[in-house]
Formats: structure tokens, C-alpha cells, sequence
């Protein structure tokens, strides 16, 4: 029997890989973590278009679009009010991102957050100094995409350790698919 039917010659079914079902992403506090005089050389960069002179208590009470230069050029108790508002896109408000990434800090994550559903080539590199968890699934899949954002991703990756860990945990033991291959 065992030379009409070898054990080799079978065709074995592989086992699915193990699962944690129900599994919630671990919760650690978001931080801001700025590389030597770079919190410093982001503050100084601006684009072109200056925001003038505005009335900021009236704007942080409206509830109208902003633009990138207008949190850009805020004070920074307006941020958390105008951070989530600033969604009129324009071409130059990259020139922007950096300014309000050193300037506002964790106030601006709002802003980021909307910016990098929309243009994750765009916004990858002024995210490196935010440690927020949930940007590492984002953040895991352009490391292992497009080669052109894998150095920003591995800049973030190496800077959040236990942030990069913390995103990664539930979509690493979760369901087979798109979020455990990255």
C-alpha cells in the first residue's frame, strides 16, 4: 500500500495560520519626537503665501474651511480649534507642512491625519516626528509598496519602536490578508 499510495505523492493541505480573534489595537499615548535642531529647521521653512492678518477667535469659533497656510500662520492655542478645519487643499501646501508640524505639534494631528488619506506620498515625511500608533498600518504598508516612501517609512519605523509595534500587533495576530502582509 505504501508504493500505490506514497506519502509524499500526497497533497497535504497547509494549515491556515494561527488567528486572535477580537484582538484590540494597544493603546500608548501619542508623542511628538523632534531629531536635533529639526523642530528648529521646520519652524523657520514657509511657503510663499502669507496668511496676513486675521481675527483667530472669530476663525476658531467659525465652522468654514481653512486653508494649510492658515494653521500654518496660527497661534498655537487656535491649533486644536482650526487644526481639524484646515481641509481646503491648494498645490503649494506641502511648503506648509513643515511649519505646522514644528509649530503646532500633536495639536495638528487632525490636519495630518486628513492629509495623509489623500496624499500619503505628500505627507509621509513630515509625519516622522509624530509617534501615533495608529499611523503604523499606514505607515507599514508604504514601507513594504512603493519603494519611493520606503526611507520616510523606515525613518518613522526606526523613531516609533513601541508606537510602530503597538499599530502593528492586531493586524499582525488578526485575520489572513491585505493589513497582516504589511
Amino acid at each position: 500500500t505504501v508504493l500505490r499510495d506514497p506519502p509524499w505523492a500526497r497533497k497535504r493541505k497547509t494549515p491556515a495560520p494561527p488567528a486572535v480573534a477580537g484582538l484590540a489595537p494597544v493603546v500608548i499615548a501619542d508623542r511628538l519626537a523632534f531629531g536635533a535642531g529639526e523642530q528648529e529647521d521646520w519652524a523657520r521653512r514657509t511657503s510663499y503665501c502669507p496668511a496676513g492678518e486675521q481675527d483667530w477667535p472669530r476663525l476658531a469659533a467659525g465652522t468654514e474651511e481653512l486653508t494649510a497656510a492658515l494653521l500654518a500662520a496660527c497661534p498655537t492655542e487656535f491649533a486644536p480649534a482650526l487644526a481639524p478645519r484646515a481641509t481646503r487643499a491648494s498645490w503649494y501646501d506641502a511648503g506648509w507642512y513643515p511649519a505646522i508640524a514644528a509649530r503646532h505639534g500633536l495639536a495638528a494631528l487632525p490636519f495630518f491625519e486628513r492629509r495623509l488619506e489623500g496624499d500619503l506620498a505628500g505627507t509621509l515625511p513630515f509625519l516622522v516626528p509624530f509617534g501615533v500608533s495608529r499611523f503604523a498600518p499606514v505607515i507599514a504598508a508604504a514601507y513594504s509598496g512603493k519603494k519611493s516612501l520606503r526611507a520616510d517609512a523606515r525613518s518613522w519605523l526606526l523613531r516609533h519602536p513601541e508606537h510602530a509595534a503597538a499599530g502593528l500587533l492586531a493586524p499582525a495576530l488578526g485575520k489572513a490578508g491585505r493589513a497582516r502582509q504589511d
